[in-house]
Order: structure tokens, then sequence, then C-alpha cells
């Protein structure tokens, strides 16, 4: 189970697969974890979703998308120069 603050990047990258909580707030992390312990479907569900998302995160997508970075930047070099070769 995965908790983490509302105010961090995290949202993005765990989704609906952890249980959120205001660190402005002294009883927040209590309340999720008092959540966390009355519900049984909750905590399967949220179980299921975080294994869910954890898939999406492989190092083969994480090289296939630094891949296509570098191409696209390469890319767009190359165009760079042939337009200042035709002026040139």
């Amino acid at each position: 189970m995965l908790f983490r603050s509302r105010t961090s990047s995290l949202p993005e990258i765990c989704g609906d697969a952890a249980y959120y909580f205001d660190p402005a707030m002294n009883d927040a992390l209590g309340q999720e974890l008092e959540r966390l312990l009355a519900d049984s479907a909750l905590r399967v569900a949220k179980a299921d979703a975080g294994l869910a998302r954890a898939g999406r995160y492989t190092w083969e997508s994480a090289a296939r998308a630094t891949l296509a970075v570098y191409h696209d930047a390469l890319d767009r070099a190359h165009h760079r120069a042939r337009s200042a070769a035709s002026y040139g």
C-alpha cells in the first residue's frame, strides 16, 4: 500500500493506486490508515490498482521512451543542419 502526500508530483505516477493525504493536516495520515483498516474491499481495490499501475513502468518501456527522445532530438538536429546548409 502506498501513502503519498498530495503536495508532490506522485499523483501523476501513482494515479488511483495510492492513498493520498494532506501533510498540513496532523491527523490526515491517521484517518487514511483507519479507512484502510476498516474497508477490506478498498484494500483489495488499491492493491490491484497498484499492481496494474506498476506494470506500466518497466525497464523496457523506459528504454523505448528514452530512445524515442534521442531519435526526435537527432531528427530535429538533422533538419536544422539541412535548413542551415540550404541558406549557406
